[in-house]
Parts: structure tokens; C-alpha cells; sequence
């Protein structure tokens, strides 16, 4: 008798962790519904979610440094070498080794110039993506509380709380830094390195996305948003799993937008080369500039492009992370 009902007590337990995982299943399609309804009742969160997208690093590799690189006496006698019909100048022959000397005469210009300019653009794309990001994350509270939800004092409040949320990225990129560093050995004497690397990668991107919510919405120390947000992982792995999962679904869509994106950017390849060639006869340099110019404006064009793809999506994905955040933590 007694054996049998310790039996019905296991199967009770079985079924209701079966319907707990089902409803946390069902909660997240929810969750992403009213997140839909929340971004579209405040249409201003797209915006924010372009401005992430676009400073988020899909055109920060573009330098536009060295189209300011040289003074214009130099510029002048560079181009004026070459204001001759190409079939008439034989020196074409050796343009590789004109742009060479064209470098090697103005580096002193050159090098602090373009560091200086990827120093400036480096600090900016990071303080507006913190800044649209800690927006995305806290608009939720923000509106329960009822918070003025104009882009005036939402940006003051994403502002306000830049050095934390910083602060608090620096940190997680050194541990994951750290990681990867004790993963190359396993990588190269068992099959374990990769998976460590993969595995311990998305709980350090969970965990930056909990404890930036312990720090802006929890209002938590660094130190211990960083234990919350352990802490909640750990009690809530099978959870955490459906919500990576979620997400790795969605990223993969992004992900075919992004690769059509790569015949367009084919596009702007074959357009460089033909304006390169149209400027050839005026000189190398300055066929080389023209092209760089090109260059810039097309990425530039294709990352906003990306954005307004993207940036709607993404603010959606950041409001639905913190209704799960908060469906968690109340049920704690």
C-alpha cells in the first residue's frame, strides 16, 4: 500500500513538471505576442531598435579616416602626376608602387589620422548602442510605472545608465575572452573544446542579458546583478533553454535576411570597380579615393538598409527577453 502511493505521488510529480514544461512553452509564444502588441503601442521603440542595429557593429569596420588622410599640396601633386590620357602615361605600369610612395610619403598624416577617427567612431557606435539598448531593455518598466515614454526622455534615461551597462559588458567580454583562452587546449587534445566553447558562449550571453536586467530594472549593484542572474540560470535551465531556443529560431531568419544581403553587397563590388575605372585616368590616387568614397556611402546605405529590417525585430526580441526576465523572477 505504501509502495503504491509513493508510485501515484512520482507519477504526479512527473505529469505536473510535463504541464509546467508546456505552459512555459506556451508563455513564451504569448510573451512574444504581447511584445508585438507593446512595441506597436510604442511605435518610438523602432526607432531605438535602428539606432542598435545600425551601431551595433555592422558598419563599424568602415573607416572613413583616410579620406582626410593627406593634406592638399600632396593630394594636388599626386593627381596632377597624372592628368595625362592612360595610353600616354607610362607610369600606370607601376601604380601599385605610386600608391606605395603615396602612403609611405604621408604616414605620418595618415596612421594618426585614421586611429583617431576609429577611436572616435569606436566610443560613439558603443555609448548609442548602450544607450538604445538600455531603453529596449527597461521600457517595459518604464511604462508601467508611467514613465514619459517620448524619445526625449527615454534617450535621458538610456544616457543615465551608460557607464553601468558598459562597465558591466567589459566585464562579461573578459570572462568570455578568458573561456576561449582555457578552450584551446581541449580543442586541440579532445573533441570537448568546441563544445565547452559553444555552451559556456550562450550562458555568457544569457547571463549579460539577466543581469543587465537585474541592474536597470532590479536596480542591483554590478557585483550582484551578476549573482541574480547566476543564480536565476541555474534554478531555471530548462527554461533557459526554451528561451535560447527561441531565439536561435529568430536569428536564423535574420540570418537569411542577411545573406541576401551579400548579392547587393556584389553589387557595390562591381560598382566600385567601375567607378575606380572611370576615375583611373585622373590618377591613381584619386581613382583610389573615388572608389573608397564609393565604398563607404554603399555600406553605409546597406547597413541602414539592415537596420530597418532588423531593428523592428530586435525590439520586439529585447522587450519579449524582459516580460520572460520578469515571469521568472516572480515565480522565483
Amino acid at each position: 500500500m505504501y509502495v503504491t502511493s509513493v508510485k501515484i505521488d512520482v507519477i504526479i510529480l512527473t505529469q505536473k513538471k510535463m504541464n509546467d514544461k508546456k505552459v512555459a512553452f506556451d508563455q513564451i509564444i504569448e510573451l512574444f505576442k504581447e511584445s508585438f502588441s507593446f512595441v506597436k503601442l510604442y511605435k518610438i521603440l523602432l526607432v531605438f531598435g535602428i539606432i542598435f542595429v545600425m551601431f551595433g557593429g555592422t558598419i563599424s569596420g568602415v573607416n572613413t579616416g583616410s579620406l582626410n588622410s593627406s593634406n592638399f599640396k600632396s593630394n594636388y601633386n599626386n593627381i596632377k602626376k597624372y592628368d595625362k590620357p592612360i595610353l600616354e602615361n607610362n607610369k600606370y605600369r607601376n601604380s601599385i608602387v605610386d600608391v606605395a610612395e603615396f602612403i609611405q610619403d604621408n604616414y605620418l598624416i595618415i596612421i594618426p589620422t585614421v586611429c583617431c577617427v576609429a577611436l572616435v567612431w569606436l566610443a560613439l557606435s558603443t555609448y548609442l548602442r548602450n544607450v538604445s539598448r538600455n531603453v529596449l531593455i527597461s521600457a517595459v518598466d518604464l511604462a508601467d510605472k508611467k514613465y514619459d515614454m517620448s524619445f526625449k526622455s527615454l534617450w535621458k534615461y538610456g544616457h543615465s545608465h551608460v557607464l553601468k551597462t558598459f562597465a558591466l559588458e567589459v566585464i562579461y567580454s573578459i570572462a568570455s575572452l578568458i573561456l576561449g583562452v582555457l578552450s584551446i587546449p581541449l580543442i586541440f587534445f579532445c573533441g570537448l573544446g568546441i563544445i565547452t566553447l559553444i555552451v559556456g558562449s550562450v550562458c555568457l550571453g544569457i547571463l549579460l542579458d539577466l543581469s543587465k536586467r537585474y541592474l536597470l530594472i532590479g536596480g542591483k549593484s554590478i557585483e550582484d546583478s551578476i549573482k541574480d542572474a547566476v543564480d536565476l540560470l541555474k534554478n531555471n535551465i530548462v527554461n533557459f533553454i526554451l528561451y535560447w531556443v527561441a531565439k536561435f529560431l529568430i536569428s536564423i531568419v535574420l540570418a537569411v535576411v542577411s545573406f541576401l544581403m551579400v548579392f547587393l553587397f556584389l553589387f557595390v563590388i562591381i560598382m566600385v570597380v567601375v567607378v575606380f575605372g572611370l576615375f583611373f585616368p585622373l590618377g591613381i590616387v584619386f581613382a583610389i579615393i573615388a572608389a573608397f568614397i564609393v565604398f563607404v556611402l554603399a555600406i553605409m546605405v546597406m547597413s541602414f538598409i539592415m537596420s530597418l529590417i532588423q531593428g523592428p525585430v530586435l525590439a520586439v526580441i529585447e522587450v519579449w527577453k524582459t516580460k520572460y526576465w520578469k515571469l521568472l523572477v516572480s515565480e522565483k
